[in-house]
């Protein structure tokens, strides 16, 4: 399988985006078990699944890490449990550099998340939290100052994520029988 990691200013320039890195059974695996629980999974723990040593699996995360695969290890935050919503804000830029207008809206105080669609209206999506209407009015107002249109605001009631199922080796995609 072959991934291109996506470009920004978080890569080293034009040369990491067009680059594509091959994955084989033992990178599958390791990257679905960092993304199912990477905080308690060791490189023992992998290295059993696919039979190579603990030593190799540290090798293939620091080239997943170097190669820009693997771009970082993030805590997942309930933020109901710190009094706080989650806000959906989906924005217009008429496509005038919405990466430039990502990168400035990401650096707002209570923005956790922007994505970037590529064509059409609502082409900047922006998850931000706030502590009540007044917080999801105040930065509104933060985002009405840049150069986009506010489409639409949502409440988010939950989020979820799960792993790429392409990730699943052989061992993993089998039903349990219990």
């Amino acid at each position: 399988m072959t991934q291109t990691p996506p470009s920004d200013d978080s890569h080293d320039g034009q040369e990491t985006a067009n680059r594509t890195t091959e994955v084989d059974v033992v990178d599958r695996q390791i990257l679905s078990d960092l993304f199912v629980d990477a905080r308690n999974t060791s490189g023992q723990d992998i290295a059993d699944k696919v039979d190579v040593t603990p030593a190799t699996v540290r090798n293939r995360i620091d080239r997943l890490e170097r190669s820009g695969v693997i771009e970082g290890y993030r805590p997942i935050v309930n933020y109901q449990t710190l009094g706080r919503v989650q806000v959906l804000f989906i924005c217009s830029t008429g496509m005038k550099d919405r990466q430039r207008v990502s990168n400035r809206v990401s650096q707002l105080p209570n923005v956790i998340q922007t994505r970037e669609l590529l064509s059409g209206n609502g082409d900047l999506h922006v998850v931000g939290t706030a502590g009540g209407t007044d917080g999801v009015a105040h930065l509104e107002s933060e985002l009405s100052e840049f150069d986009l249109e506010i489409e639409d605001i949502s409440l988010i009631a939950a989020d979820g994520m799960s792993h790429d199922a392409e990730f699943d080796t052989a061992e993993n995609t089998t039903p349990d029988n219990d």
